[in-house]
């Protein structure tokens, strides 16, 4: 998630790059900021902090208008939603993961493995981060509501297969292994 926040903004005597109508660059000179301007500003910002928060993804632009200017804005890679990829596969074997498997374990980048190699190979280390695992969430396949479901976010085809080197993953997780993921 970015921001874009043209010009600089002083609250006093604001300096605020605008677009003329002409959508040439200008630069607006303000002794301050209305207050109402300020409110809207701020009520803006803070929803783009929010839409960040709930995992809105790349793409979407959002602006506020400052003194009848043509917005220059707060411009956000995007508007979709973020949701887990559902990969494949364990990464270690290959086994088949779909969506609605039971068995798929993921860490919270969302490396993906199967219950059996996260618990006999890899002792519950992410061999990628470090960090614990916990069973992936399954996606509902039937549209409850808000068109949240796999048919409009379908999982992820692209199939990650790395095999774990054993010695050195032995060796990177010695240390870390006893600790709980919460205190890694």
């Amino acid at each position: 998630m970015q921001f874009f926040l043209p010009g600089d903004y002083r609250f006093g005597a604001a300096v605020v790059d605008t677009i003329s109508e002409e959508g040439k660059d200008e630069r607006s000179h303000f002794a301050g900021l209305v207050d109402r301007e300020l409110l809207d500003f701020v009520r803006r910002l803070f929803a783009q902090l929010i839409s960040n928060r709930l995992g809105l993804a790349p793409g979407q632009t959002m602006s506020f208008n400052a003194g009848g200017h043509k917005p220059a804005g707060i411009f956000l890679e995007g508007w979709k939603k973020r949701m887990l990829e559902l990969r494949p596969n364990c990464e270690n074997c290959n086994r088949p993961l779909p969506p609605h498997s039971k068995e798929a374990m993921i860490c919270s980048f969302e490396c993906t493995f199967c219950k059996s190699c996260v618990e006999g190979i890899l002792e519950n280390v992410c061999p990628n981060c470090g960090g614990g695992f916990s069973m992936r969430p399954i996606r509902p396949g039937t549209n409850w509501k808000n068109g949240d479901y796999l048919g409009r976010y379908p999982a992820s085809g692209m199939i990650k297969h790395r095999p774990i080197n054993l010695t050195a993953h032995l060796d990177f997780s010695k240390d870390i292994k006893n600790l709980p993921p919460e205190k890694r």
